[in-house]
């Protein structure tokens, strides 16, 4: 060992632990380009730095003996040693560094004493060159930094191994490095069981044939984490590549200002969160997920996330049948807010942000959210006993090729949600929807949104309540539709009934006919229509139709008119509702009265 007469004094550099002004990120130039963000074409050597602190030195004379005291805020360093070959790190409160570049067949460092540093002064460790294996391992240990090191394991025959692979231990740091491994089932830096450590400034690279490559892992059992500042990019010929994943009783971590790359075949993610993930904060990174077939998000989260923030991140996934962000299976209060999500499908089907199955509580705010594809197209979805959530100035935008493009999807038994606020902005061929309510959704609130839907034929819709959609309170809203034929404002249908529609402004229009203000069939029942301005603009499309049938239904204080050719203010046929207070206003036609129906009309008012 180098003993020198020393006496070191250095204060604990303060952990960039929080953003302290999350600002949006800059969207990419070309999300589309696979070279954004560049990835790394050599493993250089990392410049050998000191830790960025104040050292103060002072010489100390004995003639018996030589030590060094460095103090790290709560940690004491007392010798510093050479080593130029693996092995075992056995010495507590010593220092080692690196004299030159290391082999080792299997692990190479073991780090078993507690407040220790190994500097590896840019020199590399190349493991697993016999078999499976580590750069370094850190067991029950705690107080341990690892620092300027370059590790590598070039062989990718392998099924396991990991360039830091970190358990039970406490208080440790692992920053300024380089790590590449080519093997499948493999992590650059893998944590478990342990708390309090910081992953800082490095860059990551799992890469080679198959998949499984994970960037960093965190697994069961793991708080405080702080990851910062590093750069990590995963790539494999197969799929489920991670570039962060946190598994199992993850607590109060950190991930902040990080650029993150995964590309494989399917179930690529960028940051994968799974079996409990609390209380932890996803700032400021950039992630780009790319899969050649299905199901990379940049953001996915399964079973148990529960507060986590995901505030002022760049989100970008590219590929087939997928969600930028997918959250699922009892996920709640949670926070995004900020961030720029964006999904480029290679095919069809892409989710800008999705919550499922018990979905609760979380907020999703002042997202810029874009979708572009051919068909199946979703700016914002919740799927499946989704409850209390609110949805709030958001930017929606939602375009597709194909037919099925919707900016805001809610369906099976989605309930008291808030949706308020939205801009929202869709363009397709057909069948397209500003918002869809379906399948036995209740009680849900679309307040104070402006929504545009736009397809190049027909069927287009700014609000479409039906399957059973209930207690649905629609007020505020600014809706404008326009395509060809079928484009309508509100529809309301498929025994959707005990709706409330108030006080919004409609607008539908179109090249063809039958682009109605508010269109109610089917057996929609007993709704309430209150207080809206409702224009229908083509030939044979009427302000306001009911049919086939429509029962029960209450209008009141509506102004209405439709002033396209051979259209009326108000059509019904086959339907039985009542008119109250109601105010058309110079329609080309006033009122149509079908068979077998029975209208009532009370205080209208016939403005010419």
């Amino acid at each position: 060992s180098l003993a020198v007469r020393m006496r070191l004094s250095m204060s604990n550099p303060t952990d960039p632990t929080h953003p302290t002004n999350p600002t949006h990120p800059t969207n990419p130039t070309n999300p589309t380009d696979p070279t954004n963000p560049t990835k790394p074409t050599n493993h250089t050597k990392p410049t050998n730095t000191t830790d960025p602190a104040p050292i103060e030195q002072t010489t100390v004379t004995s003639p018996t003996q030589q030590r060094t005291t460095l103090q790290q805020g709560p940690i004491t360093i007392q010798d510093i040693s050479t080593v130029s070959e693996c092995g075992q790190l056995n010495d507590s409160l010593t220092t080692y560094t690196l004299a030159n570049d290391v082999n080792a067949s299997y692990d190479c460092f073991v780090m078993n004493g507690s407040t220790v540093v190994l500097n590896c002064a840019g020199f590399e460790i190349n493991f697993s060159q016999a078999g499976s294996g580590s750069g370094v391992v850190v067991n029950r240990t705690n107080n341990v930094t690892i620092t300027n090191c370059n590790i590598v394991n070039a062989r990718d025959d392998l099924s396991s191994g990991f360039g830091i692979n970190m358990t039970n231990s406490n208080n440790s740091r692992i920053q300024n490095s380089n790590i590449t491994v080519f093997s499948s089932g493999v992590s650059g830096i893998y944590l478990q069981n342990l708390n309090n450590v910081s992953i800082l400034n490095n860059t990551i690279n799992t890469t080679g044939t198959g998949g499984s490559k994970l960037g960093i892992r965190l697994n069961n059992s793991v708080y405080n984490v702080k990851i910062i500042n590093n750069r990590i990019f995963t790539s494999g010929t197969g799929g489920s590549n991670f570039g962060i994943g946190l598994t199992s009783n993850i607590y109060n971590a950190m991930i902040l200002n990080n650029t993150i790359r995964t590309d494989g075949a399917s179930f690529n993610h960028g940051i994968r969160l799974s079996f409990l993930v609390a209380n932890t904060t996803i700032a400021n990174n950039s992630v780009f997920a790319n899969g050649t077939t299905s199901s990379s998000s940049a953001i996915s989260g399964i079973d148990e996330i529960v507060n986590v923030s995901f505030i002022g991140n760049n989100f970008t996934a590219v590929g087939a049948a997928f969600s930028v962000i997918d959250l699922q299976n009892n996920i709640s209060n949670n926070t995004l807010f900020n961030n720029l999500v964006t999904g480029i499908p290679t095919t069809s089907s892409v989710v800008g942000i999705k919550l499922s199955t018990r979905a609760n509580g979380n907020r999703i705010a002042n997202n810029s959210i874009t979708v572009n594809g051919t068909t199946n197209n979703y700016g914002v979805e919740l799927l499946t006993n989704c409850s209390n959530n609110t949805i709030a100035n958001n930017s929606i935008v939602a375009s597709g090729t194909g037919a099925n493009t919707m900016g805001i999807r809610v369906t099976s038994l989605a309930r008291q949600n808030l949706f308020i606020n939205n801009h929202i902005w869709v363009n397709g061929t057909s069948d397209n929807f500003g918002f869809q309510v379906a399948i036995s959704s209740y009680n849900n609130t679309l307040t104070n949104n402006t929504i545009f839907v736009q397809g190049s034929t027909s069927s287009n819709y700014g609000i479409m309540l039906y399957l059973s959609a209930s207690g649905m309170n629609v007020r505020n809203n600014i809706i404008v539709t326009n395509g060809t034929t079928d484009n309508i404002g509100i529809r309301i249908s498929d025994s959707a009934s005990n709706n409330t529609v108030a006080n919004n402004t409609i607008t539908s229009g179109g090249t063809g006919d039958a682009n109605h203000g508010i269109y109610l069939f089917a057996t929609a029942n007993r709704n309430v229509i209150q207080g809206n301005d409702i224009t229908a603009t083509s030939q044979l499309s009427n302000g306001v139709q009911l049919e086939n049938p429509a029962e029960n239904n209450t209008f009141v204080g509506n102004n209405i008119t439709a002033y396209g050719a051979l259209s009326y203010a108000i059509f019904v046929q086959q339907a039985n509702n009542t008119f109250n207070t109601t105010f058309l206003l110079n329609p080309t036609q006033w009122i149509f009265v079908g068979p077998n129906t029975n209208i009532t009309l009370q205080n209208t008012s016939f403005v010419g």
